[in-house]
């Protein structure tokens, strides 16, 4: 479980990003953090995974004190940023995806097993031998997904996983999303797309000028359109207010 309590954060001068935020993340959860550009969503994941200390409130991972040790927390979790670039341009798809599964500390086989499945269901097997330095800009997005998933962390967190890529290569990060949950235990994304949000998500928190709105269960919703109508209601309500 990871759990956010009463979470402020204020950078200089005085500009507060979070205000009292609160949250929970259990195993099962493919929770979708959705809010305009500048809510505060990337640095909540930055508190989360103690990139980034908050000014008050208290953040756990699986029982660990994330401000007092950010480093046996973060083990906990696997990110990817928006635009993330966490692979080797000089190696090939598959030596990176062994590289980190190695690092990980799996053995040769059980590496190789991971991202040869990996591969496969991101349709990146036909891009196995390539330097990585020659792929296209969804294609290393999708790497950078698999190289995280190499890591074997019970969490993880994407930070705008579709932005930029081609209807193919969202239908296939949506697949591993959706269809390969042996590969963690809970998945905390952040996205602006509501088609994405809406197939992938069971657990919903709408953020919005520094704190949440509204929280809910995939229950309320039962198309996109029932999604993006409730989220727009939500921050109008609270702009207006």
């Amino acid at each position: 479980m990871i759990t956010v309590q009463d979470v402020n954060k204020i950078y200089p001068p005085n500009r507060q990003v979070l205000h009292d935020v609160s949250l929970e993340l259990v195993e099962g959860d493919r929770l979708i953090l959705l809010g305009p550009n500048g809510a505060g969503k990337t640095t909540l994941i930055r508190c989360i995974i103690g990139l980034t200390a908050p000014d008050s409130g208290s953040i756990y991972v699986n029982g660990v004190d994330v401000v007092r040790h950010p480093d046996e927390a973060r083990e906990s979790i696997a990110v990817v940023f928006e635009e993330a670039d966490n692979s080797y341009s000089y190696l090939t798809v598959l030596e990176n995806l062994l590289y980190f599964g190695l690092l990980n500390k799996w053995s040769r086989a059980e590496a190789k097993r991971r991202a040869e499945r990996m591969m496969a269901v991101l349709n990146l097997t036909p891009y196995a031998e390539r330097l990585t330095q020659t792929l296209s800009r969804g294609m290393k997005q999708k790497l950078a997904f698999a190289i995280a998933l190499m890591k074997g962390a019970p969490f993880l967190f994407l930070d705008e996983p579709t932005l930029g890529l081609d209807v193919e290569s969202q239908h296939h990060i949506r697949t591993m999303l959706t269809e390969e949950k042996q590969w963690w235990k809970a998945v905390l994304i952040t996205t602006h797309d509501i088609p994405f949000a809406h197939a992938v998500g069971n657990k919903f928190v709408f953020i919005q000028d520094r704190k949440i709105v509204w929280s809910g269960t995939k229950e309320h919703f039962s198309t996109p359109a029932d999604l993006e109508t409730h989220f727009l209601a939500a921050v109008r309500s609270n702009l207006s207010a």
